[in-house]
């Protein structure tokens, strides 16, 4: 029973674990990251002669029919890893703090399908250089204006005038904080992105890759899906996640089989009890009741066993988030019910096959 006990703790534990493992990936998955993640084909120009016909090659990729936008950015949305301090004119010397930076073209935002609540986006067609900055809610929250817009921040090379706000989107993954964010008008960037609608997708990246090859076949055309990229940052918890699915039917199996041995062990000394009970009139699905109850109660000790220590491991997995599920009443009460029907399944098989015994044959056990 003590082995049983252990090996059910270990079982509960590991269903608790892939429960709100699972959950939280799926919650990354449906979470609005704030921009668009679909259809949108990335990849990098290595040869930074390119750069200077950008222009060009923008306008030839929107061309083909299946092309929905073109946009060219310093980092995809998601991978803005770059942060400076916060400078503009008459600024305290004593007034310190960091915020992340990109460079975006005018298409960045539209493209990915960015909120701008305040203001306007930048525009070539209404004169924007390169040099003007959006800034996102929590930079305007933090910056001493109580309207931003309008306002000059300095980069390292001139001093920019803000023209909007951006709804925040996670600019990193969501195991960090939404940041201060300032995205700088510029239009000589290296990392292409590309929004396609879906059709014809194999002619359609056979087309991108001769397009860009006709500027520069300096370095090999290798591409990737933002989508993909967007999924590499949780690859440790796609593992973790497989890990503990394949453990806990490992941990799952075992246990079955130590419960199968207690029950055989348990129902064979308890052979003439049956066969009495037979005679005065029970029915078989009685004794199978009867024999099988005994087993919930360790099940249900095992089960209390794992909940503190399944919530402390867990809460501290999900405290590497900083958004991320909260653990509920329903990762434990689904643990239980699998918990019991599991037991009970492994049970009533070898149960029922005593408590159909022919009374005599039962009384004649030895």
């Amino acid at each position: 029973k003590a082995l049983v006990i252990i090996q059910f703790t270990i079982s509960s534990c590991l269903i608790i674990s892939a429960l709100i493992i699972t959950q939280q990936l799926s919650y990354i998955q449906k979470k609005d990251m704030g921009y668009e993640r679909n259809h949108i084909l990335t990849f990098r120009l290595k040869d930074w002669a390119i750069l200077d016909k950008i222009p060009v090659l923008k306008e030839e990729l929107q061309n083909l029919p299946e092309v929905l936008n073109v946009s060219v950015s310093s980092n995809l949305p998601n991978n803005i890893s770059s942060s400076t301090y916060v400078m503009w004119p008459g600024k305290p010397e004593d007034v310190t703090w960091m915020i992340y930076t990109g460079e975006v073209d005018q298409d960045f935002v539209e493209l990915f399908e960015i909120d701008i609540i305040r203001g306007r986006s930048f525009s070539i067609e209404t004169g924007d250089k390169n040099g003007m900055v959006l800034i996102n809610e929590t930079a305007a929250r933090a910056l001493p204006w109580e309207d931003p817009l309008g306002s000059e921040l300095a980069n390292w090379r001139d001093t920019c005038t803000i023209v909007g706000i951006m709804k925040d989107f996670h600019q990193h993954s969501l195991h960090q904080e939404i940041m201060p964010l300032q995205l700088f008008l510029n239009e000589q960037r290296s990392t292409v992105s590309v929004k396609v609608s879906g059709y014809d997708l194999k002619h359609t990246i056979s087309e991108i890759g001769r397009i860009k090859e006709s500027f520069s076949d300096k370095y090999p055309f290798t591409y990737s899906f933002f989508d993909d990229e967007f999924d590499k940052a949780y690859k440790i918890e796609r593992k973790t996640e497989k890990m503990a699915e394949f453990f806990t039917l490992i941990t799952i199996i075992i246990a079955c089989l130590g419960l199968y041995g207690l029950a055989t062990f348990t129902a064979e000394q308890r052979v003439k009890e049956v066969g009495i009970r037979k005679v005065m009139g029970a029915t078989i699905y009685q004794l199978v009741y009867m024999l099988s109850k005994d087993f919930t109660i360790p099940v249900f000790f095992s089960f209390l066993i794992s909940v503190p220590i399944a919530n402390y491991l867990m809460k501290n997995w999900l405290d590497g988030f900083a958004y991320h599920i909260n653990i509920g009443l329903f990762h434990f009460l689904a643990t239980l019910v699998i918990m019991i029907l599991i037991a009970w399944i492994t049970i009533s098989f070898r149960t029922f096959r005593v408590a159909s015994i022919n009374p005599v044959d039962s009384l004649r056990h030895e």
